[in-house]
């Protein structure tokens, strides 16, 4: 049973480092930069088949 508990305590402390990791100014920057990209390219692409 302590195993099983020890092992979920460690289960749950790595994905509050993930979740924590994600929320950091850098990585969201990061993000934004590829969503703009594809949006940007997504963009240019209705431009050249005349959809906008």
């Amino acid at each position: 049973m302590d195993d099983e508990l020890i092992s979920e305590a460690r289960k749950i402390a790595i994905d509050f480092n993930r979740v924590e990791q994600k929320l950091k100014p850098v990585h969201l920057q990061h993000r934004m930069r590829i969503g703009i990209n594809r949006a940007t390219k997504l963009y240019e692409q209705l431009k050249n088949e005349g959809l906008v």
